[in-house]
């Protein structure tokens, strides 16, 4: 084995544009629908700080395109949104997702632990699943 140490992405904000493209292009292929980000969109991920790294900008590319309007990314979402949205919510003052939006958010996380099951194979994770393939790969 060969150990490649990378420095956090918030040492790398080139990368940050990169990895942010290329994130939301294959959000586009997972959920069969345009995205679109600004400018201002972008500026704030490549000023945040991401602790998390990559894992991190994903989930919080997760998480705006489910708060989108017709799926395009131009308000940054505010810090108390960042939270994974399957986290407990307290307050009644915090922002309530649309139901449809974490019916589709449980899905495709279902989709994808069929899928890591599956070791990827689009066949056998529509039948596990009980859909067909081009369900599958419409969802």
């Amino acid at each position: 084995m060969i150990r490649i140490t990378l420095p956090p992405l918030r040492e790398r904000p080139d990368d940050i544009r990169w990895l942010t493209e290329r994130l939301l292009a294959s959000m586009v292929i997972e959920q069969g629908r345009p995205l679109a980000m600004s400018e201002p969109f972008l500026r704030d991920i490549m000023g945040r700080d991401w602790r998390g790294n990559v894992r991190e900008l994903r989930s919080y590319l997760e998480q705006a395109v489910v708060m989108s309007d017709a799926g395009v990314l131009d308000e940054p979402l505010p810090d108390n949104e960042t939270r994974s949205l399957t986290a407990p919510r307290h307050s009644e003052s915090e922002a309530i997702v649309p139901l449809q939006a974490m019916v589709e958010e449980a899905e495709r996380d279902h989709i994808r632990k069929a899928l890591n099951r599956c070791e990827g194979s689009v066949g056998k994770t529509a039948e596990l699943l009980g859909i067909s393939r081009k369900t599958l790969g419409r969802k």
